[in-house]
């Protein structure tokens, strides 16, 4: 008697009843699944800024964040939300998606928030977070810092060197006004190439690229309100009072 009041007690016992229930759970399971994105594994879903901080923007600047989502196929689904905190002023929401836009400067256009006129309060770190409908949140969050001065603009001369199949790469070496240019008085960069011309003073400019092929030689130099180039192959005249002029044959 107890064994047969267990089995009537117990849905396994009733074949029917066992079916209709696992096929219920079955097709629930499958559309919760396929609603929300995955938490774990390689499918994990997740936001982030596309350009990593800390930026600098200058005051009455304009500051642009672009963020993504990651594995989602139906960004629809999520809640956006834009935020800024500094330690003046704390915490401010400054947009919401669907929803609405809350600071006066703010425009937002699909995942990218644009703040016109840079101000001192503006300053901070700019939070971006994702909520999906089971309350799931993702966020990233970038440090804005205020730039105090433009960065320096200069002028560069490029002793380029004719790509060929070789085992070496060229090693440059630079003169002005005939005395050869070290890493104390002048600063160059990719490898010696460049020279920056705001930190050295002269009136003729040698490039010599030295190589398995051998070496080359190329001039640059300042007559009056003339700029000219000089190799053996040519002659490049590249700034006159303005206008620029180029002769091959020379």
């Amino acid at each position: 008697m107890e064994n047969e009041a267990t089995r009537r007690q117990d849905p396994r016992s009733v074949p029917g009843m066992n079916l209709a229930a696992r096929v219920w759970i079955i097709i629930v399971f499958t559309v919760l699944i396929s609603q929300f994105p995955s938490s774990s594994g390689t499918d994990a879903w997740g936001v982030r800024y596309t350009t990593k901080g800390p930026l600098y923007v200058a005051l009455g600047r304009d500051l642009v964040l672009t963020a993504t989502i990651l594995n989602v196929s139906n960004e629809t689904s999520l809640t956006l939300s834009w935020e800024r905190g500094n330690q003046a002023h704390g915490t401010m929401r400054l947009a919401d998606r669907p929803g609405r836009l809350i600071h006066p400067r703010v425009t937002i256009e699909d995942k990218v928030l644009r703040l016109r006129g840079m101000e001192e309060s503006d300053y901070g770190d700019y939070k971006f977070t994702a909520t999906n409908k089971i309350g799931e949140m993702k966020h990233d969050t970038v440090a804005v810092r205020k730039a105090e001065r433009p960065p320096a603009a200069s002028i560069v001369l490029l002793c380029h060197v004719s790509e060929t199949c070789q085992w070496d790469s060229p090693v440059v070496t630079w003169l002005v006004d005939g005395v050869k240019v070290t890493n104390q008085g002048a600063r160059t960069s990719e490898g010696g190439a460049k020279l920056h011309l705001q930190e050295v003073k002269g009136r003729i400019y040698t490039c010599i690229s030295d190589s398995c092929l051998g070496t080359s030689t190329a001039h640059f130099f300042f007559a009056g309100n003339v700029a000219v180039a000089l190799t053996v192959e040519r002659l490049l005249i590249l700034a006159t009072f303005g206008l620029s002029f180029y002769f091959c044959g020379f």
